[in-house]
Formats: structure tokens, C-alpha cells, sequence
């Protein structure tokens, strides 16, 4: 490498920090640990390049395509409202507002088997003659009303005449409530209808075609799956 009259192009992915931040967040010790290692790896092997070539014949890129945002009980100790986002629990609720409107008393389920963020894949089996624009905004228009239902019970107020209250009332805020930033059907994104901003244009260049009916959310900053 670096012997040739040619330039050489070495491309190297370092995916376990990837794979462990997903699953833990920055603050685990684990993922701590293996970015010290890969401070020291990274040291080895820019040392052995600059013996072997030259650091001043050598352009080194580093990129990365997000970051790693705390988990939940984390964020809560910095004062940041952040809340876990149960997608199980999510469609649930979301059933129950489809059921009413599009099958009454049947329990339909009307979602994929399977649903991973930032989408939620509909079945369009379930949704009989619907069309596809009328299913997905039937779920972005129940969304709001099934965040609510995974947020804290309301509760009688604090006061000193309802202690049981109180420590209910606590004991269930251990997190935030969750909640939804965006939320798009397919149809919408596939007509180009997002909001005229950075985030919107970053929305337009993921769209793709090839998922099916779906629903794309996007959950607060800081809310975890």
C-alpha cells in the first residue's frame, strides 16, 4: 500500500460502535470501554501509516451518519424530558381506533408482523376496500391519541388530603411522556408534501417507494424505542 504509482483507496467501517450504541446509549460502560480501545487501535494504525508512508502523503476521511443520544433514565438526571416509546403498545392503541372505524367489534389488527422505527408498516389486507391515502391517514390521524394512552394516568391532583395520590401520581413519572415530532403517510411523501425545511428536504432524499403502505413518525428528541 503506498508502493505504486496509483493512488490507493482504504476504506475501513468500524460498525460495533454502531451495533453497541443502538442498544445501550453513550453513557454504558461497555461502549465507554470500546471507545478508549478504539482510540488506541485508531493510534496504532495512523503511527504504522505515517512510518510506512508518510502522514503527508496521506487524506484521511472520517465519517459518521448520526450520533448517540442517551437512554431515557440518563437523560432524566440532565432535567431532559425523555420517555421510551413502546411500539407493541403503540399499535395497540392504534388498532382500537382503526377497529372502530373500519370494522367495528372485530379486532382487526391492521399492522405488519414486524415494525421498526422510523415506519409503521400496515397490512393492506386488513383494510378491506380502503384505499391506501384513506388506511394511512386513518393511523397518522389516530396517532395523537394513542401516544396519550402510553403517557402517565391522570390522577387526582397533589394535595395533602390524597398522599395515596401523591405517591401513585410519582411512581408513575418516573419518565416523560412520550411523544411524536412528525408523522407522514406514504402518499404524502410520495407527493412531496413535507415541510419547506432542512428536516423536511432530509425527509424528501430517504422517501422510497418500496415499503408498502406505511406511516413514517418520528419520535421527540430523546424518546428511545
Amino acid at each position: 500500500m503506498g508502493q505504486n504509482s496509483v493512488t490507493d483507496v482504504l476504506t475501513v467501517s468500524l460498525s460495533a460502535n454502531d451495533i453497541q450504541g443502538h442498544q445501550f446509549g453513550p453513557d454504558y460502560d461497555a461502549q465507554r470501554e470500546m471507545v478508549i480501545r478504539l482510540d488506541q487501535d485508531l493510534d496504532s494504525f495512523f503511527s504504522y501509516i505515517d512510518k510506512k508512508i508518510g502522514l503527508e502523503n496521506v487524506m484521511v476521511a472520517l465519517t459518521a451518519d448520526h450520533g448517540i443520544g442517551p437512554i431515557p433514565t440518563e437523560s432524566a438526571k440532565l432535567g431532559v424530558a425523555s420517555a421510551r416509546l413502546d411500539l407493541d403498545a403503540l399499535t395497540e392503541a392504534i388498532d382500537e381506533s382503526l377497529n372502530a372505524r373500519f370494522s367495528p367489534n372485530k379486532g382487526v389488527h391492521y399492522f405488519m408482523p414486524t415494525q421498526e422505527l422510523p415506519y409503521l408498516a400496515l397490512d393492506p389486507r386488513a383494510f378491506g376496500a380502503a384505499s391506501e391515502k384513506d388506511a394511512e391517514q386513518a393511523v397518522v390521524d389516530a396517532i395523537p391519541t394513542a401516544v396519550k394512552k402510553l403517557g402517565a394516568s391522570a390522577l387526582p391532583p397533589n394535595t395533602l388530603l390524597t398522599p395515596e395520590a401523591i405517591r401513585r401520581y410519582q411512581e408513575s413519572r418516573v419518565d416523560a411522556d412520550p411523544s411524536i415530532y412528525f408523522s407522514r403517510t406514504q402518499v404524502d411523501l410520495e407527493a412531496g408534501k413535507v415541510p419547506n425545511t432542512e428536516f423536511g428536504r432530509l425527509i424528501s432524499h430517504s422517501y422510497t417507494d418500496h415499503g408498502g403502505w406505511y406511516v413514517m413518525i418520528f419520535p421527540t428528541a430523546y424518546q428511545m424505542e
